[in-house]
Order: C-alpha cells, then sequence, then structure tokens
C-alpha cells in the first residue's frame, strides 16, 4: 500500500533525504546515488498490497523500532544542527501511540500498580472509596 501513496512515497523519500544528510554531518559519504538504490530497494521489498514491519507492530498494538530509525536521525540531527522535521514527526506520532497502548493495555489488566499511582489511604472510619480503579492516576511512561 505504501508504494503506491504519493504522499506515503514522498514522506519516505524526505525522511530519507534529512537521514542522509545527518549521515553526511556524521562524516559517511553517502550521496544521492546511495541514497537513491536504497529508497528504491525499500519500495521493492514491500509488495504493493503489503505493508512495513513497522505499521504491522503499529496494528498489532506493539512496540516499534522508531527510536533506531528516526530517533537516531533526530538526536544525531540536533546534535548537528540540521533541521529533521519529517523524522521527528514520525517519532512523536509513533511514540504517542506507543503511549496509547501502553496505558490501554494497563487498564484491560485492570490498573496494575506499574501503570497507576493509587492515591493516599483513606484513615479509618471514613467511608470507603467507590472503586479501585476509578480512584487511581494513570503514570507517564517517564515516570516507570
Amino acid at each position: 500500500m505504501m508504494n503506491r501513496s504519493r504522499t506515503a512515497i514522498g514522506l519516505v523519500k524526505a525522511s530519507m533525504e534529512e537521514a542522509a544528510a545527518v549521515a553526511r554531518a556524521e562524516g559517511v559519504p553517502l550521496g544521492d546515488a546511495e541514497m537513491y538504490e536504497c529508497y528504491r530497494a525499500l519500495l521493492n521489498t514491500v509488495a504493493p498490497s503489503g505493508k512495513t514491519s513497522m505499521f504491522q507492530d503499529i496494528e498489532a498494538g506493539r512496540m516499534t523500532e522508531v527510536d533506531d530509525h528516526s530517533g537516531t536521525v533526530v538526536a544525531l540531527a540536533k546534535k548537528h544542527g540540521i533541521a529533521s522535521p519529517v523524522n521527528s514527526m514520525f517519532l512523536q506520532m509513533i511514540r504517542a501511540k506507543e503511549e496509547i497502548f501502553a496505558i490501554s493495555r494497563a487498564v484491560e489488566r485492570g490498573c496494575r500498580r506499574r501503570f497507576w499511582r493509587p492515591l493516599p489511604r483513606r484513615k479509618r472510619g471514613s467511608r470507603p472509596r467507590p472503586c479501585p480503579a476509578s480512584t487511581r492516576r494513570v503514570r507517564t511512561l517517564s515516570e516507570l
């Protein structure tokens, strides 16, 4: 599907151009010909009706390898003062999806303490709280 969408192809190409600029800044002699070959190889490995492994992970609610791809490009681009808007957007969107998966899995498992922080205990003789799950707040992934 990806190789049929002009918008998706444009985003992939822009992402790869950002990665190539970062590679050159890191001293890797990556020219336009090599980048084009990587781009063509990527498009040729995915069947017209197929999906990338990262997209399959997203659909299945699994963690992805986005940090190894866009995360590395974004970090190195920042180090060299290079703009990487496409990879930054990919990284933020996919991380947001991963956080949503983690939170929804915690809810489905019955509010495990790993993801939920209980409120302070009630005093003896006070009325009980209505439902343990409704009195807990979700933690962010950075707090885990």
